[in-house]
């Protein structure tokens, strides 16, 4: 176990504690911009009237903000805490770690919101997931050594 220490970065590295810290804000908000931006352009084309557009775009961003927010409690605090612990630096195994926190944390939503669980609302919190811990270890400049 070697949660708490330098065990995810090389010595080249510095300030690996706050370049975790604003990784685990700036990732998810990335992600969040990203959809955000997407369904802006999808609603671009299928809405008639710039009001549509706006409306559309900013029930999405509302929904994605608060999907990324409650994932990075749910899913991204733990598993990153889990992957420090383990000494785990691998694109694979952040990419994996991601995958399985979403999945679960997609199905406790499920639960806690409407009682069941949807499959492409657990694919969805997978994929986000997934996507979010790859750029944790990114920004946060996690390396194999």
């Amino acid at each position: 176990m070697s949660l708490f220490t330098r065990s995810l970065w090389p010595e080249r590295v510095s300030r690996p504690y706050l370049r975790l810290a604003l990784a685990m804000l700036l990732a998810p908000a990335i992600l969040a911009l990203a959809g955000t931006a997407i369904s802006f352009a999808i609603a671009g084309f299928s809405e008639t009237t710039r009001t549509g557009v706006m409306a559309v775009t900013t029930d999405a961003g509302i929904v994605l903000g608060v999907f990324a927010a409650l994932l990075t409690i749910l899913a991204g605090l733990p598993g990153v805490a889990t992957l420090w612990a383990l000494g785990k630096r691998g694109v694979i195994a952040w990419a994996a770690a991601g995958a399985a926190f979403g999945a679960v944390a997609a199905v406790i939503l499920g639960l806690l919101q409407q009682g069941r669980t949807a499959p492409l609302g657990i694919a969805v919190g997978a994929i986000f997931c997934c996507l979010m811990f790859l750029l944790v270890r990114a920004l946060a400049g996690v390396r194999i050594r």
